[in-house]
Protein backbone atom coordinates (compact mmCIF):
# COMPACT_ATOMS: atom_id res chain seq x y z
CA UNK A 1 0.00 0.00 0.00
CA UNK A 2 1.66 3.70 -0.84
CA UNK A 3 1.30 6.13 1.78
CA UNK A 4 1.11 9.40 0.69
CA UNK A 5 3.56 12.34 1.46
CA UNK A 6 0.84 14.19 3.57
CA UNK A 7 -0.02 11.11 5.45
CA UNK A 8 3.56 10.02 6.02
CA UNK A 9 4.33 13.12 7.56
CA UNK A 10 1.54 12.93 10.14
CA UNK A 11 1.96 9.69 10.99
CA UNK A 12 5.70 10.51 11.63
CA UNK A 13 4.83 12.84 14.04
CA UNK A 14 2.92 9.65 16.09
CA UNK A 15 5.41 6.97 15.65
CA UNK A 16 8.93 7.38 15.08
CA UNK A 17 9.03 4.49 12.51
CA UNK A 18 7.37 6.12 10.00
CA UNK A 19 9.88 8.92 9.56
CA UNK A 20 11.41 9.16 5.95
CA UNK A 21 14.58 8.24 7.17
CA UNK A 22 17.08 10.83 5.85
CA UNK A 23 19.30 10.99 2.25
CA UNK A 24 23.22 10.05 3.08
CA UNK A 25 25.55 12.40 1.20
CA UNK A 26 26.09 10.98 -2.46
CA UNK A 27 29.38 8.61 -2.33
CA UNK A 28 32.76 8.59 -4.26
CA UNK A 29 33.70 4.80 -5.19
CA UNK A 30 37.15 3.71 -5.72
CA UNK A 31 37.31 -0.10 -7.29
CA UNK A 32 40.72 -1.55 -6.43
CA UNK A 33 39.83 -4.72 -8.90
CA UNK A 34 43.54 -5.51 -8.84
CA UNK A 35 44.33 -6.31 -5.42
CA UNK A 36 43.44 -9.53 -5.36
CA UNK A 37 46.89 -11.39 -3.94
CA UNK A 38 46.04 -10.61 0.16
CA UNK A 39 47.30 -9.22 2.32
CA UNK A 40 51.66 -7.86 2.29
CA UNK A 41 53.60 -9.67 4.58
CA UNK A 42 55.00 -6.20 6.21
CA UNK A 43 54.45 -6.90 9.35
CA UNK A 44 52.67 -3.74 12.26
CA UNK A 45 56.18 -3.94 13.94
CA UNK A 46 58.44 -3.67 10.75
CA UNK A 47 56.00 -0.59 9.64
CA UNK A 48 56.24 1.14 13.37
CA UNK A 49 60.03 0.96 13.05
CA UNK A 50 59.75 2.19 9.31
CA UNK A 51 57.39 5.28 10.64
CA UNK A 52 59.64 6.10 13.32
CA UNK A 53 63.03 6.23 10.80
CA UNK A 54 60.97 8.20 8.78
CA UNK A 55 60.66 10.63 11.97
CA UNK A 56 64.06 10.86 12.05
CA UNK A 57 65.25 11.37 9.24
CA UNK A 58 62.68 14.48 8.79
CA UNK A 59 64.21 17.99 7.52
CA UNK A 60 61.24 19.81 6.87
CA UNK A 61 58.46 21.32 9.09
CA UNK A 62 55.11 19.85 8.78
CA UNK A 63 51.77 21.47 7.43
CA UNK A 64 50.13 23.53 10.17
CA UNK A 65 46.58 21.84 11.67
CA UNK A 66 43.63 23.51 9.85
CA UNK A 67 42.75 26.80 12.79
CA UNK A 68 39.15 26.48 13.79
CA UNK A 69 36.54 29.27 13.21
CA UNK A 70 36.89 31.74 16.48
CA UNK A 71 32.59 30.40 16.98
CA UNK A 72 34.03 26.89 16.97
CA UNK A 73 36.86 26.95 19.73
CA UNK A 74 34.50 26.50 23.41
CA UNK A 75 33.65 23.16 24.09
CA UNK A 76 30.25 22.39 25.49
CA UNK A 77 29.72 23.84 28.79
CA UNK A 78 29.84 21.37 32.36
CA UNK A 79 26.37 19.22 32.86
CA UNK A 80 23.92 20.46 35.07
CA UNK A 81 23.60 18.29 37.97
CA UNK A 82 19.85 18.42 39.28
CA UNK A 83 19.32 16.60 43.09
CA UNK A 84 20.76 13.83 44.12
CA UNK A 85 19.70 10.82 45.35
CA UNK A 86 20.89 8.77 48.40
CA UNK A 87 22.04 5.23 46.91
CA UNK A 88 24.08 4.10 49.96
CA UNK A 89 26.61 0.83 49.08
CA UNK A 90 26.43 -2.30 50.29
CA UNK A 91 29.50 -3.66 52.31
CA UNK A 92 29.89 -7.52 51.40
CA UNK A 93 32.53 -10.14 53.11
CA UNK A 94 34.28 -12.12 51.05
CA UNK A 95 33.57 -14.83 52.95
CA UNK A 96 29.81 -14.33 51.95
CA UNK A 97 30.34 -14.42 48.25
CA UNK A 98 32.02 -17.63 48.58
CA UNK A 99 28.93 -19.31 50.26
CA UNK A 100 26.99 -18.01 47.98
CA UNK A 101 24.92 -15.47 49.98
CA UNK A 102 25.09 -12.99 46.87
CA UNK A 103 23.08 -13.29 42.94
CA UNK A 104 24.81 -14.50 40.11
CA UNK A 105 25.03 -17.97 40.58
CA UNK A 106 23.99 -20.25 37.64
CA UNK A 107 21.33 -20.46 36.45
CA UNK A 108 20.46 -17.25 35.89
CA UNK A 109 16.38 -15.80 35.41
CA UNK A 110 16.07 -15.08 32.18
CA UNK A 111 16.32 -11.45 31.68
CA UNK A 112 14.09 -9.75 29.26
CA UNK A 113 14.05 -7.10 26.54
CA UNK A 114 11.36 -4.39 28.57
CA UNK A 115 8.89 -1.65 26.50
CA UNK A 116 5.85 -1.17 24.97
CA UNK A 117 4.11 -3.53 22.10
CA UNK A 118 5.11 -0.76 19.42
CA UNK A 119 9.05 -0.38 20.55
CA UNK A 120 9.10 -4.83 20.92
CA UNK A 121 7.15 -4.96 17.25
CA UNK A 122 9.74 -2.57 15.81
CA UNK A 123 12.35 -4.22 17.18
CA UNK A 124 10.94 -8.25 16.25
CA UNK A 125 10.35 -6.80 12.16
CA UNK A 126 14.18 -5.36 12.54
CA UNK A 127 16.03 -9.12 13.89
CA UNK A 128 13.69 -11.31 11.47
CA UNK A 129 15.48 -9.61 8.43
CA UNK A 130 17.48 -12.59 7.41
CA UNK A 131 14.84 -14.81 7.64
CA UNK A 132 13.21 -13.14 4.69
CA UNK A 133 17.21 -12.83 3.19
CA UNK A 134 18.08 -9.53 3.71
CA UNK A 135 20.71 -7.80 5.58
CA UNK A 136 20.59 -6.60 9.60
CA UNK A 137 22.91 -4.12 10.97
CA UNK A 138 22.85 -3.79 14.62
CA UNK A 139 24.97 -0.27 15.57
CA UNK A 140 26.24 0.05 19.15
CA UNK A 141 27.35 2.81 20.53
CA UNK A 142 29.07 2.91 24.35
CA UNK A 143 32.16 3.52 26.34
CA UNK A 144 34.60 1.07 27.26
CA UNK A 145 32.63 -2.13 27.91
CA UNK A 146 31.86 -1.18 23.71
CA UNK A 147 35.48 0.14 22.89
CA UNK A 148 36.86 -3.17 23.46
CA UNK A 149 34.64 -5.11 21.02
CA UNK A 150 34.29 -8.55 23.64
CA UNK A 151 30.33 -7.99 24.07
CA UNK A 152 29.82 -6.51 20.61
CA UNK A 153 32.21 -9.42 19.49
CA UNK A 154 30.79 -12.58 20.66
CA UNK A 155 27.46 -11.06 19.37
CA UNK A 156 28.55 -10.46 16.18
CA UNK A 157 29.93 -13.83 16.10
CA UNK A 158 27.05 -15.58 17.12
CA UNK A 159 24.57 -14.23 14.40
CA UNK A 160 26.92 -14.10 11.77
CA UNK A 161 27.46 -17.87 12.46
CA UNK A 162 23.60 -17.97 12.09
CA UNK A 163 22.80 -15.54 9.08
CA UNK A 164 26.28 -15.04 7.58
CA UNK A 165 28.98 -12.74 7.85
CA UNK A 166 27.85 -9.42 6.78
CA UNK A 167 31.16 -7.94 7.87
CA UNK A 168 32.43 -6.09 10.92
CA UNK A 169 31.00 -2.58 10.29
CA UNK A 170 32.58 0.46 11.97
CA UNK A 171 36.02 0.71 13.08
CA UNK A 172 38.44 3.46 14.21
CA UNK A 173 41.00 2.97 11.46
CA UNK A 174 43.62 4.17 15.10
CA UNK A 175 43.58 3.78 18.58
CA UNK A 176 40.94 6.71 19.74
CA UNK A 177 42.08 5.97 23.75
CA UNK A 178 44.09 2.81 24.74
CA UNK A 179 40.52 1.15 25.35
CA UNK A 180 40.26 -0.62 21.40
CA UNK A 181 40.67 -3.74 19.98
CA UNK A 182 38.57 -5.78 17.68
CA UNK A 183 37.14 -8.99 17.43
CA UNK A 184 37.85 -10.73 14.00
CA UNK A 185 40.36 -7.96 12.72
CA UNK A 186 44.04 -7.02 12.70
CA UNK A 187 44.50 -3.75 13.23
CA UNK A 188 48.26 -1.44 13.71
CA UNK A 189 48.79 2.13 13.84
CA UNK A 190 51.01 5.07 14.75
CA UNK A 191 50.05 6.55 18.27
CA UNK A 192 50.62 9.87 17.02
CA UNK A 193 46.86 10.06 15.46
CA UNK A 194 45.20 12.93 17.41
CA UNK A 195 42.37 11.52 18.56
CA UNK A 196 39.36 14.17 19.82
CA UNK A 197 36.18 13.35 21.14
CA UNK A 198 33.60 15.05 23.64
CA UNK A 199 35.64 15.91 27.07
CA UNK A 200 38.60 15.06 25.21
CA UNK A 201 41.41 17.04 27.37
CA UNK A 202 42.75 19.50 24.57
CA UNK A 203 40.33 19.04 22.16
CA UNK A 204 38.86 20.60 19.55
CA UNK A 205 35.29 20.77 20.82
CA UNK A 206 33.97 22.00 17.60
CA UNK A 207 31.13 19.03 17.60
CA UNK A 208 32.53 18.19 14.08
CA UNK A 209 32.36 14.54 14.70
CA UNK A 210 31.21 11.37 12.70
CA UNK A 211 28.86 9.33 13.53
CA UNK A 212 30.80 7.25 16.51
CA UNK A 213 31.31 10.70 18.17
CA UNK A 214 35.29 10.94 17.70
CA UNK A 215 37.80 12.03 14.75
CA UNK A 216 41.30 10.78 14.13
CA UNK A 217 43.51 13.49 12.19
CA UNK A 218 46.98 14.16 10.94
CA UNK A 219 49.23 15.88 8.86
CA UNK A 220 51.94 13.96 9.25
CA UNK A 221 53.09 11.31 6.00
CA UNK A 222 54.78 9.32 8.87
CA UNK A 223 51.61 8.21 10.54
CA UNK A 224 49.46 5.10 9.27
CA UNK A 225 46.60 2.53 9.68
CA UNK A 226 45.36 -0.17 9.15
CA UNK A 227 43.30 -2.82 9.06
CA UNK A 228 43.56 -6.23 7.94
CA UNK A 229 41.19 -9.22 7.31
CA UNK A 230 41.70 -12.61 9.54
CA UNK A 231 43.13 -16.18 8.69
CA UNK A 232 40.12 -18.28 7.87
CA UNK A 233 36.42 -18.13 9.04
CA UNK A 234 34.81 -15.10 10.04
CA UNK A 235 36.33 -11.98 9.55
CA UNK A 236 38.67 -13.22 6.36
CA UNK A 237 36.69 -11.93 3.92
CA UNK A 238 35.71 -8.30 2.53
CA UNK A 239 34.21 -7.34 -0.34
CA UNK A 240 34.34 -3.45 -0.05
CA UNK A 241 34.97 -0.98 2.46
CA UNK A 242 34.03 2.57 3.18
CA UNK A 243 35.98 5.63 4.44
CA UNK A 244 34.27 8.58 6.39
CA UNK A 245 35.92 11.87 6.66
CA UNK A 246 35.41 15.52 6.93
CA UNK A 247 35.23 17.96 4.34
CA UNK A 248 36.82 20.98 5.58
CA UNK A 249 38.60 24.16 3.48
CA UNK A 250 42.07 23.09 3.84
CA UNK A 251 42.00 19.57 3.74
CA UNK A 252 44.90 17.40 2.90
CA UNK A 253 44.82 14.43 0.92
CA UNK A 254 44.82 10.59 2.17
CA UNK A 255 46.73 7.89 0.62
CA UNK A 256 44.72 4.88 0.26
CA UNK A 257 46.61 1.85 -0.80
CA UNK A 258 44.90 -1.96 -0.78
CA UNK A 259 47.44 -4.76 -0.29
CA UNK A 260 49.74 -4.24 -2.89
CA UNK A 261 47.71 -2.35 -6.02
CA UNK A 262 48.54 0.68 -7.00
CA UNK A 263 47.62 3.92 -4.05
CA UNK A 264 44.54 5.98 -4.87
CA UNK A 265 44.92 9.15 -3.21
CA UNK A 266 41.60 10.82 -1.70
CA UNK A 267 40.72 14.63 -1.45
CA UNK A 268 39.40 16.11 1.95
CA UNK A 269 39.08 19.20 0.45
CA UNK A 270 35.42 21.04 1.05
CA UNK A 271 33.85 24.67 0.28
CA UNK A 272 32.19 23.89 4.41
CA UNK A 273 32.42 21.28 6.84
CA UNK A 274 30.23 18.11 5.91
CA UNK A 275 30.46 14.11 5.78
CA UNK A 276 32.45 12.56 2.92
CA UNK A 277 31.96 9.25 1.87
CA UNK A 278 34.61 6.87 -0.50
CA UNK A 279 33.53 3.49 -1.46
CA UNK A 280 36.07 1.04 -1.54
CA UNK A 281 35.22 -1.57 -3.82
CA UNK A 282 37.54 -4.99 -3.57
CA UNK A 283 37.51 -8.66 -5.01
CA UNK A 284 36.05 -10.75 -2.50
CA UNK A 285 38.53 -12.25 -0.35
CA UNK A 286 41.70 -11.32 2.49
CA UNK A 287 42.66 -7.88 2.43
CA UNK A 288 44.79 -5.14 3.95
CA UNK A 289 43.43 -1.54 3.59
CA UNK A 290 46.07 1.43 4.43
CA UNK A 291 45.79 5.05 4.94
CA UNK A 292 48.14 7.76 5.46
CA UNK A 293 48.29 11.24 5.22
CA UNK A 294 49.88 12.59 2.00
CA UNK A 295 51.05 15.90 4.18
CA UNK A 296 49.83 18.38 2.24
CA UNK A 297 47.19 19.26 4.69
CA UNK A 298 45.64 17.84 7.56
CA UNK A 299 42.89 15.18 7.31
CA UNK A 300 40.59 14.41 10.04
CA UNK A 301 39.01 10.78 9.54
CA UNK A 302 35.52 9.54 11.11
CA UNK A 303 35.82 5.94 10.59
CA UNK A 304 36.22 3.06 8.65
CA UNK A 305 33.34 0.90 7.47
CA UNK A 306 34.13 -2.50 6.35
CA UNK A 307 31.38 -5.40 4.29
CA UNK A 308 30.96 -8.33 3.17
CA UNK A 309 28.32 -10.37 2.58
CA UNK A 310 24.78 -7.77 2.04
CA UNK A 311 22.54 -10.77 3.37
CA UNK A 312 24.58 -11.38 6.34
CA UNK A 313 24.85 -9.66 9.89
CA UNK A 314 26.98 -6.43 10.63
CA UNK A 315 27.32 -5.85 14.52
CA UNK A 316 29.16 -2.37 14.58
CA UNK A 317 31.15 -1.77 18.37
CA UNK A 318 31.47 2.25 18.23
CA UNK A 319 32.82 2.93 21.43
CA UNK A 320 35.01 5.39 23.47
CA UNK A 321 36.04 4.81 26.65
CA UNK A 322 34.92 6.60 29.68
CA UNK A 323 32.03 8.41 28.17
CA UNK A 324 28.42 9.06 28.72
CA UNK A 325 24.91 9.17 26.67
CA UNK A 326 25.15 12.53 27.20
CA UNK A 327 27.92 13.41 24.90
CA UNK A 328 25.65 12.80 21.61
CA UNK A 329 24.43 16.10 22.69
CA UNK A 330 27.61 18.13 21.64
CA UNK A 331 27.51 15.88 18.45
CA UNK A 332 26.93 18.10 15.40
CA UNK A 333 23.48 17.27 14.43
CA UNK A 334 23.77 17.02 10.50
CA UNK A 335 27.05 15.21 10.78
CA UNK A 336 25.10 12.88 12.90
CA UNK A 337 22.34 12.30 10.61
CA UNK A 338 24.74 12.24 7.63
CA UNK A 339 26.68 9.85 9.38
CA UNK A 340 23.51 7.11 10.51
CA UNK A 341 21.72 7.63 7.11
CA UNK A 342 25.43 6.19 5.78
CA UNK A 343 25.63 3.36 8.31
CA UNK A 344 22.00 2.87 7.83
CA UNK A 345 21.46 0.73 11.12
CA UNK A 346 18.52 -1.36 11.22
CA UNK A 347 18.63 -1.61 15.20
CA UNK A 348 20.57 1.32 17.41
CA UNK A 349 21.91 0.33 20.54
CA UNK A 350 23.03 2.69 23.26
CA UNK A 351 24.89 1.12 26.11
CA UNK A 352 25.37 3.93 28.45
CA UNK A 353 25.43 3.57 32.21
CA UNK A 354 28.37 2.42 34.19
CA UNK A 355 30.11 6.25 34.08
CA UNK A 356 26.56 7.59 34.99
CA UNK A 357 26.73 5.77 37.59
CA UNK A 358 30.39 6.72 38.65
CA UNK A 359 29.11 10.36 38.99
CA UNK A 360 27.85 10.83 42.11
CA UNK A 361 26.90 14.36 41.59
CA UNK A 362 24.85 13.55 38.84
CA UNK A 363 20.63 13.43 39.70
CA UNK A 364 18.11 11.01 38.25
CA UNK A 365 15.89 14.04 36.72
CA UNK A 366 18.90 15.23 34.51
CA UNK A 367 19.87 11.52 33.92
CA UNK A 368 16.70 11.04 32.60
CA UNK A 369 16.33 14.42 30.92
CA UNK A 370 19.82 14.31 29.20
CA UNK A 371 18.86 10.61 27.82
CA UNK A 372 15.38 11.86 26.55
CA UNK A 373 17.48 14.71 24.36
CA UNK A 374 20.04 11.90 23.57
CA UNK A 375 17.01 9.27 22.13
CA UNK A 376 15.49 11.98 20.39
CA UNK A 377 18.14 13.34 18.35
CA UNK A 378 19.26 9.40 17.22
CA UNK A 379 15.77 8.63 16.36
CA UNK A 380 15.78 12.13 14.65
CA UNK A 381 19.42 11.01 12.35
CA UNK A 382 17.87 7.24 11.66
CA UNK A 383 13.69 6.57 12.47
CA UNK A 384 13.39 4.09 10.26
CA UNK A 385 15.82 1.84 13.01
CA UNK A 386 14.54 0.12 16.00
CA UNK A 387 16.19 1.35 19.14
CA UNK A 388 17.15 -0.47 22.62
CA UNK A 389 18.96 0.79 25.45
CA UNK A 390 21.11 -1.21 27.60
CA UNK A 391 21.87 0.08 31.66
CA UNK A 392 25.04 -0.57 33.32
CA UNK A 393 26.73 -3.84 34.38
CA UNK A 394 26.78 -4.47 38.38
CA UNK A 395 30.01 -3.48 40.14
CA UNK A 396 31.47 -3.58 43.48
CA UNK A 397 34.68 -1.43 45.13
CA UNK A 398 37.10 -2.86 47.60
CA UNK A 399 36.84 -1.57 51.15
CA UNK A 400 40.18 -2.81 51.96
CA UNK A 401 42.72 -4.97 52.38
CA UNK A 402 40.97 -7.62 54.15
CA UNK A 403 38.24 -8.74 51.45
CA UNK A 404 35.48 -6.53 52.49
CA UNK A 405 34.12 -5.05 49.47
CA UNK A 406 30.95 -2.98 48.72
CA UNK A 407 27.67 -3.42 46.02
CA UNK A 408 27.78 -0.04 44.49
CA UNK A 409 24.55 1.73 45.10
CA UNK A 410 24.08 4.52 42.02
CA UNK A 411 24.04 1.41 39.30
CA UNK A 412 20.34 0.05 40.80
CA UNK A 413 19.10 3.83 40.89
CA UNK A 414 20.83 4.44 37.12
CA UNK A 415 19.54 1.58 35.32
CA UNK A 416 15.69 1.92 37.14
CA UNK A 417 15.93 5.54 35.90
CA UNK A 418 17.20 4.36 32.32
CA UNK A 419 14.53 1.93 32.07
CA UNK A 420 11.96 4.07 32.83
CA UNK A 421 13.13 7.13 30.61
CA UNK A 422 13.89 4.50 27.74
CA UNK A 423 9.84 2.91 27.93
CA UNK A 424 8.50 6.36 27.91
CA UNK A 425 10.47 7.29 24.73
CA UNK A 426 9.40 4.11 22.54
CA UNK A 427 12.54 1.97 23.04
CA UNK A 428 13.19 -1.47 24.80
CA UNK A 429 16.09 -1.73 27.39
CA UNK A 430 17.33 -4.28 28.30
CA UNK A 431 19.23 -4.38 32.87
CA UNK A 432 22.52 -6.38 32.49
CA UNK A 433 22.88 -5.04 36.19
CA UNK A 434 19.81 -7.71 36.77
CA UNK A 435 20.36 -10.44 33.79
CA UNK A 436 24.21 -10.99 35.93
CA UNK A 437 21.88 -11.27 38.46
CA UNK A 438 21.23 -8.34 40.31
CA UNK A 439 23.24 -6.13 43.05
CA UNK A 440 26.10 -7.97 44.03
CA UNK A 441 26.44 -10.27 41.36
CA UNK A 442 29.99 -7.80 40.47
CA UNK A 443 31.74 -9.80 43.48
CA UNK A 444 29.90 -13.16 42.09
CA UNK A 445 30.80 -13.35 39.02
CA UNK A 446 34.22 -12.58 40.20
CA UNK A 447 35.01 -15.57 42.21
CA UNK A 448 33.76 -17.69 39.59
CA UNK A 449 36.19 -20.05 37.93
CA UNK A 450 37.12 -18.64 35.62
CA UNK A 451 36.88 -15.29 36.72
CA UNK A 452 33.72 -13.77 34.93
CA UNK A 453 34.78 -9.97 36.41
CA UNK A 454 38.08 -7.85 36.31
CA UNK A 455 40.06 -7.01 39.22
CA UNK A 456 38.96 -3.17 39.24
CA UNK A 457 35.29 -4.62 39.78
CA UNK A 458 33.96 -2.66 36.80
CA UNK A 459 34.81 -4.43 33.42
CA UNK A 460 34.49 -7.91 33.08
CA UNK A 461 37.07 -10.74 32.09
CA UNK A 462 36.48 -11.81 28.75
CA UNK A 463 34.10 -14.81 29.78
CA UNK A 464 31.83 -12.18 31.75
CA UNK A 465 31.75 -9.95 28.49
CA UNK A 466 31.12 -13.65 26.06
CA UNK A 467 28.12 -14.64 28.78
CA UNK A 468 26.62 -11.00 28.63
CA UNK A 469 26.67 -11.47 24.67
CA UNK A 470 24.76 -14.90 25.11
CA UNK A 471 22.21 -13.45 27.67
CA UNK A 472 21.29 -10.41 25.67
CA UNK A 473 21.21 -12.52 22.64
CA UNK A 474 18.76 -14.54 24.24
CA UNK A 475 16.79 -11.29 24.73
CA UNK A 476 16.86 -10.73 21.17
CA UNK A 477 15.89 -14.38 20.47
CA UNK A 478 12.94 -14.13 22.68
CA UNK A 479 11.68 -10.70 20.95
CA UNK A 480 12.39 -11.99 17.23
CA UNK A 481 10.31 -15.39 17.73
CA UNK A 482 7.27 -13.82 19.69
CA UNK A 483 4.32 -14.00 17.78
CA UNK A 484 3.03 -9.99 17.07
CA UNK A 485 0.51 -8.93 19.40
Amino acid sequence: MLVAPLALRLLSLVHPAWAAAPTPPMPSVITVDEAIFGPPEWTCAELLAASAAERAARTLPLVSPIPLPASSRTGPGPAPRGEVEPAPDVPVAWADVLAGKLPGREPLAPQPLEGSPAALQQLRQALQRPQAGLGLRISVWGASHTAADFFTGELRRALQGRHGDGGHGFVWPAAMTNAERAHDLNLCSTETWRSDFVGRSGGRGDGWYGPGGGSLSSADPADFSYIQTTRGGIGSTWRSAELLSLGLPGGGHVVLTVDDAAPRVIDTQSDQPRLLRHIIELPPGPHRLSLRPLGDGEVRLFGLSVHNDPRGVIVDAIGVRGRTARTWLSWDQQLLADGLATLAPDVIVLAYGTNEAADTDLGVAQLQEDLRRVLRKARAAAPQAACVVIGPTDRAKTLSAKRKYTIYGRTALVAAAQRELTIAEGCAYWDWQQAMGGPGAALTWRAADPPRMGPDFIHLSAEGYARSAALFLDALDAVAGARAP
